[in-house]
């Protein structure tokens, strides 16, 4: 639970300091607009509580995040927040906009299955028990180490799975040669091409 919160208001910018338990953390917010300050102002009404739900410095957050970067503004989040948000079980939406609070992918980088990473604007997860990262292994040609996380009402693309953990399952949904197909059975690793049996040609309204 968040609690203490409490709004610095300066000339171009906001403070946001709380605690989560015992740790203080906070948010800057420079360069803030006159569409930020609306957002803000608008949920001060919360911030001015003595206990405020995680979830709604989430939702500040995002929305936040979301301003600048259509206004291409200037956000920065201390790193103690990055790591509360980045610990928080996020919907996909949330994920997309907070996407600056994940780190790019890079090679020579030792990482853990569950892992959330950016790469190309796109955000992967890594499915791979452990391993080190090579430079020829990218997310997007290596889906046996990643899985590329879509945003939600965009159907994928067709990938060919490389075992029961990232095959298909009934009712998923994909694009292949420009249409649109649900499987039919669980654990489908064959393209609708493969093992049409295995699939139904969707028509998307």
């Amino acid at each position: 639970m968040i609690s203490h919160v409490t709004i610095y208001k300066y000339d171009d910018s906001y403070q946001v300091r709380y605690f989560k338990d015992t740790v203080s953390k906070e948010i800057v917010i420079q360069k803030a607009t006159e569409e930020l300050r609306l957002i803000i102002d608008n949920l001060v009404e919360y911030l001015e509580q003595d206990l405020l739900p995680e979830e709604k410095i989430i939702e500040l957050t995002a929305e936040v995040l979301r301003v600048n970067i259509e206004k291409e503004e200037v956000v920065n989040l201390n790193t103690k927040y990055k790591e509360t948000l980045l610990e928080t079980e996020l919907t996909v939406e949330q994920m997309f906009e907070l996407m600056e609070i994940y780190p790019e992918w890079e090679p020579g980088i030792d990482y853990s299955a569950g892992t959330i990473l950016k790469y190309e604007s796109n955000l992967y997860e890594v499915i791979a028990p452990g391993h080190t990262s090579q430079a020829d292994w990218t997310p997007d040609a290596t889906p046996a180490l990643f899985k590329k996380i879509v945003p939600e009402g965009v159907i994928p693309e067709w990938i060919q799975p490389t075992g029961s953990h990232d095959a298909y399952n009934t009712e998923d949904r994909v694009t292949f040669n420009g249409l649109v197909y649900k499987s039919l059975i669980d654990g489908n690793v064959w393209s609708p091409e493969a093992y049409p049996a295995g699939w139904q040609q969707v028509n998307i309204v």
